[in-house]
């Protein structure tokens, strides 16, 4: 029997099986993810790894020591974060919110941009990271907001139409070689040969541009100063104390929100430590919200790493990295920071987007593949590639669950051990912190899968049998 498909048809068939086997395996591996992340799922699985990272010896030998306040002091002011001189009164704190912090901080940063210019606000931060962060911001964003709402207010008030310039060129020829007043009432002086080839309206934006350098480099007063008729210098006012602190606030507001989880583990476990003034600085094993008094050494560990597995589920290592009072519990947790990463409420959302993206790539190849295909090879093809796609992931899984070490340690950098061995540190120590319902997981998808191909190809050669060897009618003509 000639098959009367054109070539490009079966062409069209292979391209779509080829690209479907990964799309698919792809899928169900995101899948699998998104199950062991999902919230009744993905705090047990972080405290196994935790336990392995923080007590590789096991619950019951040594205490899991964990800072009630970290550097706070009941009585005191809270800094609000590390680095930052941000603080909230002793009175504040017992009712202070997450919002309430971070509008603080980013109040506080807009407050010193328009008294003393970016320097001050600089001069409130020794964190370098942020600090950094900040210094980007100054230079790009920072400046073109103070400039734009400047402009926006000040020009349409006779800047942009030269109503308001004064007599430069004769200012220029009776001081030869000194700067020159291009507008009226306003104390900003320029080099003339700047504004020889500028219009009107150009010039007054290079005089709104100045003052709002002024006020980036030495803050609101001083470019008040600079500023003699009434009408711009409300309008300079207004706009800086208006529009452009509620833009930096909402600047500022940006830049905190990496820092939120620390930002509200320093707030909780200040409060807590307010509750309790009497408790020792470090507790007893103890951590804020977790009760330990009366309980075992290994029973005060597995409440606490319950509890930090709870909180790294919600904030990843940086929301416990703080909390950690031990340096090398702390550095075992953050070289193994990108492991712990992957099993957070973070994670598991952007397991979820990729498990329908490649899960609608899958749907609409398979259609392809369906469409393109003839009679039992529709069955046939889907099937293979069904199984093949299970295979794919499924059948390296099953052959490293059994070499899996259980007592495996965070796996080294790449620097340390290369590329290649820090892979199989990786793919050890996630295994070991797997629980039994993690490689189920895993197992159940990638086996019904598998099973659902195996089942389909059968079936087509089940039915291509039956049609071979069923005998055929006898004519009775």
């Amino acid at each position: 029997m000639v098959d009367e498909n054109p070539v490009w048809f079966r062409d069209a068939k292979w391209l779509c099986g080829i690209f479907l086997v990964p799309s698919l395996a792809v899928a169900l591996w995101y899948f699998g993810l998104a199950q062991l992340s999902a919230r009744g799922r993905g705090a047990p699985v972080l405290e196994r790894v935790l336990q392995l990272t923080l007590l590789p010896e096991g619950t019951g030998g040594a205490s899991l020591a964990v800072r009630q306040g970290l550097d706070y002091t009941p009585g005191e002011p809270l800094q609000l974060l590390p680095g930052v001189e941000v603080y909230a009164d002793v009175g504040e704190i017992p009712g202070f919110s997450l919002e309430e912090a971070d509008n603080r901080i980013a109040g506080v940063l807009a407050e010193r941009v328009i008294t003393g210019g970016v320097s001050s606000a600089q001069e409130a931060v020794t964190n370098v990271e942020f600090g950094d962060q900040l210094a980007r911001a100054f230079e790009g964003p920072v400046a073109l907001i103070v400039r734009a709402r400047l402009e926006a207010s000040m020009m349409p008030s006779g800047l942009d139409n030269g109503s308001r310039l004064a007599n430069w060129p004769l200012q220029a020829r009776r001081r030869p070689g000194e700067p020159v007043q291009p507008v009226v009432g306003v104390f900003v002086y320029v080099d003339p040969t700047k504004l020889q080839d500028l219009s009107d309206r150009e010039i007054g934006e290079l005089v709104v541009r100045e003052l709002a350098d002024v006020v980036l480099s030495k803050g609101l007063a001083a470019a008040q100063e600079k500023v003699g008729n009434s009408n711009l210098l409300q309008r300079l006012t207004d706009t800086v104390q208006n529009e452009v602190r509620s833009s930096l606030l909402e600047l500022f507001s940006t830049l905190l929100v990496s820092r939120r989880a620390l930002l509200a583990s320093r707030l909780e476990q200040a409060q807590a430590a307010l509750a309790e003034e009497d408790a020792q600085e470090n507790g007893l094993l103890g951590i804020a919200g977790v009760e330990v008094q009366g309980l075992t050494t290994e029973q005060a560990n597995a409440a606490v790493l319950r509890e930090l597995s709870e909180r790294t589920y919600q904030g990843g290592t940086e929301a416990v990295l703080p909390l950690l009072s031990d340096a090398h519990q702390e550095a075992r947790l953050q070289s193994a920071a990108w492991v712990v990463d992957r099993f957070t409420r973070t994670a598991h959302r952007r397991y979820l987007r990729l498990t329908w993206l490649f899960g609608v790539v899958s749907f609409l190849l398979l259609a392809g593949l369906v469409f393109f295909s003839a009679g039992l090879g529709r069955l046939f093809n889907l099937g293979l590639v069904m199984v093949l796609a299970a295979l794919l992931f499924g059948g390296p899984l099953y052959l490293l669950s059994g070499r899996l070490d259980a007592a495996a340690g965070p796996p080294a950098g790449l620097r340390e051990v290369g590329a290649f061995q820090a892979l199989v540190g990786l793919v050890r120590y996630i295994g070991s912190g797997f629980v039994t319902e993690a490689r189920e997981i895993f197992s159940r998808n990638h086996l019904v899968v598998l099973l659902s191909g195996a089942g389909l190809i059968l079936l087509s050669l089940l039915i291509r049998l039956s049609r071979v060897v069923r005998p055929r009618r006898r004519s009775l003509l």
